[in-house]
Formats: C-alpha cells, structure tokens, sequence
C-alpha cells in the first residue's frame, strides 16, 4: 500500500502507512526506504537525513543506506558528504548508471562540472538512452560554456520528456541569452518559455525571468519588463537568492536591452577519497533502479 501512495504522490499517506509497518515488523527495508523518499519529498530533510543515518547504522552494508543519505545529504546543501557516499557506491557498483548520474549532478551542483560531464560522457558510451542522461550532460555543458552542445542535449531531453520543466525552462534561457550569435533563437525560447511558465501555473520566479528574457531577445521588451517584474515580485515574497540578479535583468529590459549570459564555472577540487574507509556495499534484493525510485535533481538554471 506505501508503494501506491508513493506512486500516487500522496507522501503524508506514504509515511504514515510505511511508520505502521515499522511499528509492527520493525527492520523491513522496503518501508525504511520509502518513509525516507517520501520525508525527502514533504522537505523534511533532517528527519530524512537522521533515518538515513540509522539506515547505514544498522546496514552498513547496503548500498540503498548510503544513496538514500547521499540524497539527504544533498537536499540539505551538504555536497561534499552526499559525495563521499556516492563515490563509495561508483567505486564499488561500478554498473550502476544511476550512482554515476547522480554523483554527476552532484558534481555539477558544487561546481565541478568537468568532473560531471566525464561520468555522463561514461553513461553515454554504455547507454545512450539512459534517463535523464541529457538533461544533465545538457546542464553540465550549460555551466562550462558550451551553448552550442548544451542545446543540443536539452533537445534531446524533450524528445522524450517534453513537458520536463526544468529542461524547458534552461533551453529557453540559453536559447535567449547566450551570447554566441548561432546558438540564439528567440521564437524558439519564447515558446518553450510560455510552455514552462504555464506548466508551473507562472509561479515560479526563475521561469517567469526566462519568460521575461524570450520576449527581450523577440524585441517585445513591454513583456519582458512586465513579466520581469512579476519574477523579481515572486523572489522578494519568497527571499530568493536569485533577487539580486533578477534586478540586473529587469534593469537591462529598461534600457530595451536584452539579457546575455555565458557561464564558465571554475573547476572546484574534489577530496581525495580514502580506501581505507570504504566499505564494499551489497545489493539489496531491491534495485534503486525501480520504479519508486526518486530521481533529485541538483542542477541547473
């Protein structure tokens, strides 16, 4: 019953149908492992950080603990450590595509984005249909510069997933605003861009901004200062990170100039890991790989 709850996105039944099972059965890994996904779904990351903590505690040797920490870990900004534990799944789940995508959004997320683009290039040599593969190659190559390749994945994405707000939203953006004359496509952003802000019922601010930066990029720059304005009034309400540069653009669209942008992050190190502390996990019965699965996203516009 938590798995169709689950599957249902209804997490609060989830959670109390999964604690239930616990109350009477005790250790039962598949319940463990829901209540976490769907405390990690509800934002209730630390209750979800300290499960996992359990988890690993209890079964140091399953490697569902260390993923479902590693996502605890991320959800709460704590990079470097959802790293360590992702490594130590790479390392010794060497066959798992999905422990190499999501040490690479990882990876992007804490600005190592060449890092990230040598695991997904390792994804697409064994599996190029892999889920969600473009979508991050395609952030990736979004955060070192490359417009032009970015563009092509984020396309790839919605081939298969074409309602995905995330890839609609950093196409449209790129689409608008790079600053490589080949890449831009303003008619191309500004219909990609009304489909995200649609989708999210025009309520997220960042979307409304690449809303705002397709009309810019049209020479429709009324629209871009209207629809700018409703981003930077979102992101004020909500003491957003983003305000400050949505101020930037919305002073950009009242000269009736459009937005540019060209990101190239500089490498972050990576820690060296310690063999000495690694534990070689085994499988579960479970693959993480299932259909209950959550896959969290860390990057990206």
């Amino acid at each position: 019953m938590a798995q169709i709850h689950f599957r249902q996105q209804a997490y609060e039944k989830c959670l109390e149908n999964a604690d239930q099972v616990l109350a009477i059965v005790g250790d039962f890994p598949d319940a463990i492992n829901l209540r976490i996904l769907s405390l990690l779904q509800l934002d209730r990351n630390e209750e979800a950080l300290e499960a996992a903590e359990s988890l690993v505690g209890s079964n140091p040797g399953l490697t569902q603990g260390y993923w479902l920490r590693s996502i605890a870990y991320s959800s709460l900004d704590r990079y470097d450590e959802a790293i360590k534990d992702l490594q130590l799944l790479v390392d010794n789940v060497p066959e798992s595509p999905l422990f190499k995508l999501q040490l690479g959004n990882l990876y992007n997320a804490s600005d190592r984005p060449r890092a990230a683009l040598k695991l997904f290039n390792e994804i697409y040599e064994d599996d190029p249909d892999y889920e969600g593969l473009y979508r991050s190659r395609g952030d990736a190559y979004l955060s070192t510069g490359q417009h032009a390749e970015a563009v092509a994945d984020y396309e790839r994405e919605l081939a298969k997933n074409p309602d995905d707000t995330g890839t609609l939203n950093n196409l449209a953006w790129v689409l608008a605003t790079s600053p490589k004359d080949d890449v831009r496509n303003g008619a191309r952003s500004l219909e990609l861009g009304l489909k995200a802000a649609e989708l999210t019922e025009y309520k997220q601010a960042h979307i409304l901004s690449t809303l705002a930066s397709g009309y810019a990029e049209t020479g429709d720059f009324d629209k871009a200062r209207e629809w700018i304005a409703k981003a930077v009034g979102i992101a004020e309400a909500e003491q957003a990170k983003n305000l400050d540069s949505l101020k930037k653009e919305a002073a950009s669209y009242e000269k009736s100039e459009p937005w540019r942008e060209l990101e190239v992050k500089e490498e972050a190190p990576l820690e060296e890991s310690n063999p000495r502390q690694r534990r070689r996990p085994r499988s579960e019965q479970r693959s993480t790989d299932d259909d209950f699965s959550c896959r969290f996203r860390f990057c990206g516009r």
